[in-house]
């Protein structure tokens, strides 16, 4: 209220311009966001499926390895133990 005619014009004019810039911007981003996703379907989601499916095979492999470990040690530990036994030379009911 309080502005001369020329401050109110001046004014005007830094807020179109401003308008204008955020404008651009907007569509700036919306360009960026169109190509991030166009990455991300692409290339960036399919690679990271990849890396966990062969992450989880790898994982499984060792698991497996461990396992079969396990269970050798436990056949071992059954076996001694029925030598063991044997050697009572006692006569099992069959």
């Amino acid at each position: 209220m309080l502005k001369s005619e020329a401050e109110k014009k001046e004014s005007i004019v830094l807020k179109e311009a401003l308008i204008m810039e955020l404008s651009q911007d907007v569509a700036n981003y919306d360009i960026i966001r169109k190509i991030l996703i166009t990455y991300m379907a692409t290339m960036a989601i399919p690679s990271y499926q990849k890396q966990a499916k062969e992450r989880y095979i790898i994982q499984m492999g060792l698991m497996c390895r461990s396992e079969v470990g396990n269970a050798a040690s436990l056949s071992n530990c059954w076996h001694a133990f029925r030598q063991l036994i044997t050697s009572y030379n006692i006569k099992e009911d069959d």
